[in-house]
């Protein structure tokens, strides 16, 4: 255990096996030889994880969708989904939850693990979403468009974006090389 080398007041002893010191030897004309420069942990973990949890919660919302009255917005009649539906989209919704909100809490904690769940996580629920399209469960678009195909097409489309633009969002942790984020992974196991 040693005293924290910031100094930022604490007098708490140090567990090296939980912190992660990352710096960058710097060769040059130094009075005492090389110097490692210390940089602290990277805040995006935290920021992202925070985001994670934030989107589980809301997530988990989801759930009462079977309970909600659907409306055509052109009619206005009520749209009867079938139990398959309603199974998709409950089984979505759980699974997006669980697996944001784990995520983010590991990568609240700085572990790389928890990139690797929302990854996996934003993964299923693509599938389940995009299995829902292609069922016929587009909530009345196609009558509007005119194209049951066309309809498929488009869903689709903004699906895979929104799943992209979710999966890079999870990975900036790990895009950037953020200092503190630990050697975890989710997939170690099956090696």
């Amino acid at each position: 255990m040693v005293q924290d080398p910031w100094g930022d007041g604490g007098n708490e002893p140090i567990n090296y096996e939980e912190q992660h010191l990352s710096g960058i030897p710097q060769q040059g004309m130094f009075p005492h030889g090389n110097q490692v420069f210390l940089q602290t942990p990277s805040a995006a973990p935290k920021v992202i994880g925070i985001i994670f949890i934030i989107y589980g919660l809301i997530s988990s919302l989801g759930v009462f969708s079977p309970f909600i009255e659907q409306r055509d917005f052109q009619t206005g009649k009520v749209i009867e989904f079938p139990l398959t539906y309603h199974l998709l989209s409950v089984s979505g919704s759980i699974v997006a939850a669980l697996t944001a909100f784990l995520g983010g809490f590991w990568l609240t904690n700085y572990q790389r693990r928890g990139v690797h769940l929302i990854l996996l996580g934003v993964a299923i629920t693509s599938i389940l979403s995009l299995s829902s399209i292609y069922l016929g469960f587009d909530g009345g678009l196609s009558s509007t468009v005119g194209s049951k195909s066309a309809t498929l097409k488009i869903l689709a489309v903004v699906q895979t974006i929104t799943a992209v633009m979710c999966g890079l969002l999870a990975a900036i942790p790990i895009m950037i090389g953020a200092p503190g984020l630990d050697k975890s992974s989710l997939f170690s196991r099956l090696k």
